[in-house]
């Protein structure tokens, strides 16, 4: 069940990542991905 939730989130990680830095373009830093990281990271501690 672990490694499916891991799967699950891992594909909705990449994906709004992805999607996100369609939006944002910063040439230097990946802004997009540590907007994505940071919410995740309070969402997981939201939830647990």
């Amino acid at each position: 069940m672990y490694y499916c939730l891991l799967v699950i989130f891992g594909m909705i990680g990449a994906t709004s990542r992805y999607a996100l830095g369609l939006f944002i373009s910063v040439e230097q830093f990946p802004l997009a991905t540590l907007i994505v990281n940071l919410l995740g990271c309070f969402l997981l501690a939201f939830i647990t």
